[in-house]
Order: C-alpha cells, then structure tokens, then sequence
C-alpha cells in the first residue's frame, strides 16, 4: 500500500530543488506514451519527507496517526514499507543500507495474537538481513518524487525549463490494528537511526532538503 501526493511542477522548479540539495535523478526513463520521466529516489520516508524541507517536528506528526472509528477500534496509520511473506509473517523495512544489499527490519517469530491478553505471542525484534532472504521486496524503497510532463506543454510549445509536469511524492504506508504502540515505537527507533552516507547517483540520492518552489494544488491518493 502507498500513499500518494500529487501536485503541478514545472520542470525548472524540479531540476532546482535538486540541484540545491545535491540529489540526483534516477536512470532516465520513460513511461508508455514515451514521455521522459524524472524521478527521485530515496531509502525511507522520513528521508524523503527532509528532502522536501518538512521540519523535524512535523515529519514526527507525519509518519504516524492514530484514527478512532464507529466501532470504538483505534487504528493506525503509518508511513512505513512493509510486506507479507509467505507465511503471513508481517515484515517492517526501518532502513535500506546505502550499499543496496543489507537491510533493517522489525519481525516477529509468527502472526499468533491473544485477545485476551491483547498482545502477539512474541516480540517484534529487529534484525539486519540480507535483501534477498525478504521474500516480495521490492529492489527500491517505494518512497519517491516522479516528475512527467503533461500533454498541454507540447500543444503550447513551452520553454524546456518551463515544461509544466505533475510532480508525485510516492511513501509506503500501512494501517496497523493490533499492538499499535510496538509498532509506533518502530517509528522513532527508524527515525532516530544515524543517516546512512549518500547511495550512488545512478541509484538516487537523498539529503536533507528545502521547501520545492512552484508547487501547487496538492492532491492525494492511495494504492494497494
């Protein structure tokens, strides 16, 4: 599941950003239509959300939301990369190492939960593991900035730097029912974490970051 933001950028304002942040695009690509597509690259939320120029404090009121509904169940919602294996074993990315390979996470030994108790039979623990022993991940965090242009900038013959485009912020989100507080604490442990060094050009680079000029009209969506 991944929470999506959408909003008008021309391409100038982009290419600013991130030459101001010292980013770095990803390997050129282009979608169906063959439209060039940018796109930028990050190992977490929270990396990204900096990117953005989104201060410490807010970025803290992002990632995690506790929603109350009708039926008096408390919920929440929270902008981490997570998956299912196999086993219906439910597996917590808290950060990709700048090397691609290793990556961080939070499991528990199974999926059994006591409700009277209300509380999993076991922990979750974290652990660092190879990439490649996570059955379903994805090679990238699916926390991004995807840049296209829209169809009206060729009608009225646009400057390269003035091309308008819809800019997509993409963050990985999950909805968390039960042992909700294990799973927050998650949260700040991911974000207290040192920083990892910058990862390779070609793979995307995430820094620190300053509010992107000439957005506007933000929308938002979701996806499964």
């Amino acid at each position: 599941m991944t929470l999506t933001i959408d909003t008008v950028a021309d391409k100038g304002a982009l290419d600013e950003l991130v030459q101001m942040r010292l980013l770095a695009y990803d390997v050129p690509a282009t979608n169906r239509r063959g439209k060039a597509l940018r796109t930028v690259q990050s190992s977490s939320t929270d990396d990204l959300l900096q990117a953005l120029g989104m201060a410490a404090p807010l970025r803290d009121w992002c990632l995690s939301r506790r929603f109350a509904r009708k039926d008096g169940s408390t919920p929440v919602r929270v902008l981490l990369e997570w998956l299912c294996d196999e086993e219906g074993v439910t597996w917590y990315v808290l950060q990709r190492h700048s090397s691609g390979r290793p990556v961080d996470v939070a499991v528990r030994e199974d999926e059994v939960f006591d409700p009277l108790c209300h509380a999993y039979a076991h922990p979750l623990v974290r652990k660092t593991v190879p990439m490649a022993s996570v059955f379903g991940m994805m090679p990238a965090c699916p926390a991004y900035l995807r840049w296209c242009p829209t169809g009206v900038t060729e009608l009225l013959g646009f400057e390269d730097h003035y091309t308008c485009g819809k800019l997509i912020v993409t963050l990985p989100c999950c909805v968390v029912e039960l042992a909700t507080d294990e799973v927050l604490g998650l949260i700040q442990v991911a974000v207290d974490a040192p920083a990892l060094p910058a990862v390779p050009a070609e793979n995307g680079v995430h820094h620190g970051g300053a509010r992107l000029p000439g957005m506007r009209g933000f929308g938002v969506g979701g996806s499964d």
